[in-house]
């Protein structure tokens, strides 16, 4: 059964629609800012916010913003903002919802004045008060597995159209930034003073980043319109190095890019794009060069997302998804941001400038603490 990108939507610090966030990224804008202390994120930082006004105002029009929480408005305005584009009826009971995310409800946690019930922190909670939002009838599912949560979700909606469980799943991925989360990576010293830069030579961390993104998936074509874009393959591993380092050779993200490709049936010079993870962290960059070069795509075209709105941890598998969804579309190759001077251990194909061609089949990857790694491949329908 073939499973087809039926929606999508991001929600970042560049913008609240698909739309106006890939327009920005053409004019190579980033949302990374300095941020001075404050109660919420502690400790002034450089770091990627989306805009608490805006985000406000467009969910007044929609519901009650009293009743629902920062994340949870985020991901029910980008849900209804993708179903614009599409005549799925979520409220079936052959639809289902998967909520993708690390840390979820996670300001509640230190907000001791919120009006919420105490289990409106736990990630199920969360899930459930979304898809009840939509009126769907089935118990939501949660993927939360560090960084790769994103990739996961997408890659188990898949799974799940495949068998005909269902005939559309609503995948969103989300979170937002804290002092709890900030501190988190800078007790690793993971985090730069500066805007990241990936695969640079002089990278020294990453910037961290708030986002929701969604991705709808289903198997019937009859209710799509248009060039059409296919889920080919997906597949996870875990190399069991370090609870917060990657494997040094990149085995395990190797093996999952593998097993990607074979379920596909496609060669890797195949590939036109990859949407790589690119923390700009010194031994993440490092690690998937290597990658890259055993699996002999040193030349296949490769960027990062994070130095446009930074690392968006469950949220980052679903909008670098979308931008490879998007690349496939609309045919186009964004230039990884903050690069200035190529500096990764094995040489790979980094994307320097905006590029218009025709892409075909674009891989996204990703790795996350505990050793864990993640692809996906999205092909042209009709192109393989």
């Amino acid at each position: 059964m073939t499973v087809f990108v039926a929606a999508d939507n991001m929600i970042t610090s560049l913008g609240f629609s698909t739309e106006e966030n890939v327009e920005n990224f053409k004019k190579g804008i980033s949302g990374i800012k300095p941020h001075n202390e404050s109660e919420r994120l502690g400790p002034s930082c450089c770091i990627s916010l989306v805009d608490t006004q805006p985000l406000e105002q467009a969910f007044e029009k929609i519901a009650n913003p009293g009743r629902y929480t920062r994340l949870e408005k985020m991901a029910i305005l980008s849900i209804k903002t993708a179903l614009k584009s599409t005549d799925l009826d979520v409220a079936d009971d052959k639809t289902l919802f998967i909520f993708s995310t690390t840390k979820g409800n996670i300001d509640l946690l230190t907000n001791r004045n919120h009006k919420f019930k105490k289990d409106r922190i736990q990630l199920w909670k969360t899930a459930q008060v979304i898809s009840s939002f939509f009126n769907n009838p089935n118990p939501p599912l949660v993927v939360s597995n560090a960084c790769i949560s994103g990739i996961l979700a997408l890659n188990t909606a898949a799974r799940l159209l495949e068998i005909s469980r269902y005939k559309a799943v609503v995948v969103v991925g989300g979170d937002i930034a804290t002092e709890f989360v900030i501190a988190g990576f800078q007790s690793f010293k993971a985090v730069s003073a500066n805007p990241c830069k990936p695969y640079d030579e002089n990278r020294d961390g990453l910037s961290l980043g708030e986002g929701c993104g969604t991705i709808i998936l289903t198997n019937y074509k009859t209710d799509l319109k248009g060039d059409q874009v296919v889920v080919r393959g997906g597949a996870c591993s875990n190399d069991a190095n370090h609870i917060s380092g990657p494997s040094r050779t990149g085995e395990g993200l190797l093996l999952a890019l593998q097993n990607t490709l074979k379920q596909a049936n496609e060669n890797p010079q195949h590939i036109d794009f990859i949407s790589a993870h690119g923390t700009a962290t010194r031994f993440n960059d490092d690690m998937e060069s290597m990658t890259l070069d055993r699996a002999s795509m040193n030349l296949t075209p490769v960027n990062s997302m994070k130095g446009y709105f930074g690392h968006t941890l469950g949220a980052a598998g679903i909008l670098e998804s979308v931008i490879a969804v998007r690349s496939i579309r609309h045919g186009f190759l964004l230039p990884t941001k903050g690069l200035n001077k190529k500096g990764t251990v094995r040489n790979i194909n980094v994307i320097e400038d905006l590029t218009d061609t025709i892409v075909d089949h674009s891989l996204k990857l990703a790795s996350g603490f505990g050793g864990c790694n993640g692809a996906i491949l999205f092909s042209k329908d009709g192109t393989f």
